[in-house]
Parts: C-alpha cells; sequence; structure tokens
C-alpha cells in the first residue's frame, strides 16, 4: 500500500509486482512482492553513489538545501502513511558529485500510527532537521519557497483526490493490485486503520487543509 501510494504521489517507485511464494512467518504460503526503487530513475543517476546514515542527510558533503525537493518526497509519504519507524535504515539515499541528491521511503509498515494535522509534529527520525531547513531556506529565498509550496501542494491535491473518490481510496487503500493475495481480514484491518488515520489527518471536509500544511512546514 506504501509504494502504491508513492507511485501515485508522483516518486519514482513502482507499486510492486508478484514474483514467486514465499513462506510466511507463521509458516503458510505467501506471494513474494517485489518492490522496485528507482533511484535509477532520478536526475544524475548514472554517477549517483548509495551510502549507509540517512539519518538527517548526512552522506558526506552533500548540500541538504539542494536536496530538499528530494527530502520533502520522502518526508510527505511517510507522513500521509503515519508510518511509525522512521530510522535511518529506512530510507534509501544516493548523491553524486554534483550535488544532486535521490531519496526514497522503503519498509513502509507500521503504517496509520503516527497521524496528526500538524506535519511539524511528526517524528521524522531520518530526516528530523526538514522542518527547520524548510523554514530557513523558505525565509532566505522566495523563489524556493513557491517551487516547495508548489511541490507540497501538488502532492496534497493528488492525495486528498485519493481518498475523496471512493473507487480511487478503496484500489489504493485495501491493496492495489495485490488485494486478491491479502487475507480478507488483514484487509479489513488496514481499512479500519486508515478510518482513524484520517480522521486525526482530516478536517470535517474529510481533506487534508493544504495550507495549513505548507504554513506549518514552511512558515
Amino acid at each position: 500500500v506504501g509504494a502504491e501510494l508513492a507511485h501515485n504521489l508522483g516518486l519514482p517507485m513502482l507499486p510492486g509486482r508478484g514474483n514467486g511464494k514465499i513462506r510466511t512467518r507463521q509458516g503458510q504460503e505467501g506471494t513474494a512482492v517485489v518492490l522496485e526503487h528507482a533511484l535509477n530513475g532520478l536526475p544524475g543517476a548514472e554517477s549517483m553513489t548509495i551510502g549507509g546514515g540517512h539519518r538527517n542527510f548526512d552522506l558526506g558533503e552533500i548540500d541538504r538545501d539542494a536536496a530538499l525537493p528530494q527530502r520533502v518526497d520522502n518526508f510527505m509519504v511517510n507522513w500521509l502513511l503515519g508510518v511509525g519507524d522512521r530510522h535511518a535504515n529506512n530510507g534509501l539515499m544516493g548523491h553524486n558529485s554534483d550535488g544532486e541528491v535521490g531519496a526514497i521511503p522503503i519498509d513502509l509498515a507500521w503504517n496509520f500510527q503516527a497521524g496528526s494535522r500538524d506535519p511539524s509534529r511528526y517524528g521524522f527520525g531520518m530526516d528530523s532537521n526538514l522542518i527547520r531547513d524548510l523554514k530557513n531556506a523558505s525565509a532566505a529565498d522566495p523563489a524556493r519557497r513557491a517551487v516547495l509550496e508548489q511541490q507540497i501542494r501538488t502532492m496534497l491535491e493528488r492525495f486528498n483526490a485519493m481518498i475523496g473518490d471512493p473507487n480511487e481510496k478503496e484500489r489504493v487503500f485495501k491493496g492495489g493490485a495485490f488485494r486478491d493475495k491479502f487475507s480478507s481480514a488483514d484487509v479489513q484491518n488496514q481499512w479500519r486503520k486508515l478510518g482513524d488515520h484520517l480522521d486525526s489527518m482530516t478536517g470535517a471536509d474529510g481533506k487534508i487543509d493544504i495550507d495549513y500544511v505548507i504554513g506549518k512546514m514552511l512558515g
């Protein structure tokens, strides 16, 4: 579901594909699902180096401000899903000598656990300085602020459209192309959790307040 959402929000991720059978933790047979995180689909990927230590984008001498759009992408997927275990190793990050950076969220389990209408209250451990850096960059450069605002607005408009269309909401959040591979109990449990999560994220109109979020993120 996380990869499906990220794909629909515009990140270079495919929703997933089936690839044979596996044994589950309970010893039952399950379907292996391959999730493809395409750092090689980002600008400058031909010379990009993938490294560890995702926390706060502390990877050599990269420019954290230059990487703000990719950092926002990574943040938005995690925040919108309410993912609870955002530590340094739950994201992929690459960079090259030209300062181009790619960031892809992975391990999007433990979802719908950390919802808040205020994104600045989200405990985003892998990039805990993001909101501060966004506000500082926005205050220093109005043109950069406008670009970041449009990025955030576009992603939230897509998310609101998804949750506002019953058919699209069900398609994305009940397992996407793999809905028939999940047990009905798992699907219903996720659907219930989604309802609670969206109640914590949206207003009386059932939508995320985009201008409120932009104010909290950019100042």
